[in-house]
């Protein structure tokens, strides 16, 4: 599923959750209010307004992301059928279509080569486990400093070469080490920013509420 596709299906997800929230702040607002004379079309109104204007809020939050993890940080914008995250040394993580398994290649290289379905960083090493045996072998040592492969038809040679490293191989599935390289600070800065505007949204409603019951109460 391209991209394309899948952000068409979160707008009408988004569009949903939007017009049920203000349905709810509408039925909230109006119980709030209901003794109100004036200033309550204006609360309706932005009861209305405010998760529609969160919604675009969130659009551009996440184009912002999109933009600053694609040319800055060299991760994929988190949506879509394609996933990248950068590695020691101009290497990346790369998954298409399937969490599974996934590819360890130099950046801007033209062949992918054989899949990998588990792996293992250490330091400016990756140690892997080949999704299907290729010719040399099932299992490889990658130096991301000088580019040298070795590959290794059993998981005691790979150990062996490892241990001058000081390396114990441990071996993780792809899309576990993909998960713990693609979350970085920024990506907690986003979501920061997302939770920005609800939290604004909510105390601006309740303030709206509350002066126009007290404007209510002093008319009385």
């Amino acid at each position: 599923m391209g991209i394309g596709i899948v952000l068409l299906f979160w707008l009408f997800i988004g569009l949903i959750g939007a017009a049920v929230g203000a349905v709810i702040l509408v039925g909230g607002m109006a119980v709030l209010t209901h003794k109100a004379d004036s200033g309550r079309g204006r609360a309706i109104f932005w009861s209305v307004a405010l998760p529609f204007i969160g919604l675009c809020w969130w659009a551009v939050v996440f184009m912002f992301q999109a933009t600053i993890n694609g040319a800055v940080f060299h991760k994929d914008p988190g949506l879509g059928d394609g996933w990248e995250t950068p590695l020691p040394n101009g290497y990346i993580l790369t998954m298409i279509d399937v969490t599974e398994r996934g590819w360890v290649t130099k950046t801007g290289a033209g062949e992918m080569g054989p899949a990998v379905s588990d792996l293992q960083i250490a330091g400016r090493y990756v140690l892997g486990k080949y999704k299907q045996t290729n010719q040399s072998g099932s299992f490889f040592l990658l130096d991301t400093a000088t580019d040298k492969h070795q590959i290794f038809a059993d998981p005691e040679a790979l150990r062996q070469a490892a241990k001058p490293l000081g390396i114990q191989p441990a071996l993780k599935p792809f899309n576990d080490v993909y998960r713990r390289y693609r979350t970085g600070w920024f990506d907690y800065f986003t979501l920061l920013l997302y939770l920005i505007y609800p939290v604004g949204a909510l105390i601006f409603w309740v303030g709206l509420a509350r002066n126009v019951r007290n404007e209510s109460t002093l008319k009385e």
